[in-house]
């Protein structure tokens, strides 16, 4: 923790904490405990009650980390946060520390303060600096800091107390690399499902036997329709084009709040009924923003493609069942052709592997289908299959296979694929010994990481840990 908040701070310019503190302060400053009044305490560890303010201090030290962490994106990044998660782990971990003695000596917490870039000069802690950077960018006073200082270094403590003894086998190491590394490549034939479609006759009753044992497959889409202002920069490679762009639509908003202009008076533009996903006339990020508005709401602005758009939601229509089988004749039979035609090109190649196990010859076996046998490169179990794409199952039964089992079935997006075995190449020795060192560290790392994660659940349920008063509904996901 010690070792990743240095470089964290090591990257703060003086420029950079001016920018990002004003957006620090209304992000935690609005995020209220919802009422009027503050509870005595928010939740429990160990039987004992963890008072608000407490809570608080640990929230406002996450994210003030946070904010060290993401510097300028901090802003576009804080949705994606659970930083009311992050403060209760850090609650629970620091009582766990007490109970255990483990804490920080005023030595360790000088140590770790001054070797921070940020409050250094010419290489050297700099008092006056520190004191300076904390008061006027942080509004904050050295007791504060310290104190959270102080919290990531017995946190800090505590992990390496369950993780040191954690250690990588050379074994392990190279089970690794070669799993990473290691390379295959086959012969297959496949069998497009979408080859036997014509050979796929539908009956009437199949198709309204299917819709009606499988209605809810064939449920219409919630729709949005809306109107649209879109602010376009007039050349977005000219300094300051998005900023005045911007503006625009801030003051649009406002001449609407104001009453001081109608929507009715605008040149918006109109959509047709948008599923979620739909791509065309306006970004997705404005059709996932009118899903979340009433009818007749106006939208703040939203940044999307090029510039910003300003959204009205007309109208909605509500997901619902199709009324009867003419609504979804034509889906249906679409449906049920798929389904059949894949199940022919799997029966086919079912019959082809079962053929080439005895004959050995996939050519000759591919003939006899009128199908062609198509060599792959070498790939990794991570890798790419050309004319396949990312395929994981094609992958996996492609490193199964060996000189002595040499033939399996595979079903991927497209149809069904009967493999041969190629070639399997082994690890390159030379760049394995390279590499070892930097890897092990990767490796033992995120090693320990998985053993503290999987401690701190086991630790979780014996603090007897619950929360009796939230103020994000993200807490709940803890």
């Amino acid at each position: 923790m010690l070792r990743i908040l240095r470089k964290q701070m090591k990257g703060i310019l003086w420029a950079t904490i001016i920018v990002i503190i004003p957006s620090f302060i209304i992000f935690y400053g609005s995020r209220r405990i919802r009422g009027t009044r503050t509870p005595a305490s928010v939740g429990e560890v160990y039987g004992r009650k963890i008072s608000f303010n407490e809570y608080r201090r640990s929230l406002y030290w996450v994210t003030s980390l946070a904010v060290m962490r993401y510097g300028r994106q901090f802003d576009e990044v804080a949705k994606f946060l659970n930083l009311e998660k992050e403060a209760w782990e850090n609650i629970i971990l620091l009582k766990y520390a007490e109970l255990k003695g483990i804490r920080a000596s005023d030595s360790e917490l000088v140590s770790v303060v001054s070797s921070v870039p940020a409050f250094q000069k010419d290489g050297k802690f700099d008092n006056e600096i520190y004191r300076a950077v904390l008061r006027e960018h942080f509004g904050v006073g050295p007791e504060y800091f310290e104190d959270g200082m102080r919290t990531e270094v017995s946190i800090s403590k505590l992990r390496r107390s369950i993780t040191n003894c954690v250690k990588l086998t050379q074994q392990e190491l190279r089970q690794y690399y070669r799993f990473a590394n290691e390379e295959v490549k086959v012969k297959y034939v496949l069998f497009k499902s979408c080859d036997f479609e014509k050979e796929v006759s539908i009956t009437e009753k199949q198709i309204r036997d299917y819709f009606e044992s499988h209605r809810e497959e064939f449920r219409l889409p919630e729709k949005v329709k809306l109107e649209y202002v879109f602010f376009k920069p007039g050349d977005v490679k000219v300094e300051g084009a998005l900023e005045k762009a911007e503006e625009e639509g801030e003051e649009l908003l406002s001449l609407l709040e104001e009453g001081e202009r109608s929507w009715d008076e605008l040149k918006a533009e109109e959509t047709d009924y948008l599923e979620k996903g739909s791509t065309g006339t306006v970004p997705p990020g404005c059709i996932d923003t009118a899903f979340s508005m009433e009818v007749g709401e106006v939208s703040d602005l939203i940044r999307a493609g090029e510039g910003f758009y300003v959204v009205k939601l007309v109208d909605r229509k509500e997901s619902s069942l199709p009324e009867n089988l003419q609504d979804a004749a034509e889906r249906v039979e679409e449906k049920l052709r798929r389904i059949e035609s894949s199940k022919l090109a799997r029966s086919k190649a079912e019959r082809c592997l079962h053929t080439l196990r005895e004959k050995k010859d996939i050519t000759a076996i591919a003939r006899k289908y009128s199908m062609k046998v198509t060599d792959t490169d070498f790939f990794t179990r991570n890798g790419y299959i050309k004319e396949l794409g990312v395929v994981p199952g094609f992958r996996r039964v492609a490193f199964s296979l060996s000189e002595d089992s040499p033939f399996d079935m595979v079903g991927i997006p497209l149809g069904f694929c009967v493999l041969r075995f190629g070639e399997r190449k082994n690890i390159d020795e030379k760049k394995f010994s390279e590499e070892e060192d930097k890897l092990y560290r990767i490796l033992l790392e995120g090693k320990r990481e998985r053993i503290f994660r999987d401690w701190f659940w086991l630790l979780k349920e014996r603090a007897s840990f619950r929360i009796t008063y939230t103020s994000s509904p993200q807490t709940d996901k803890f």
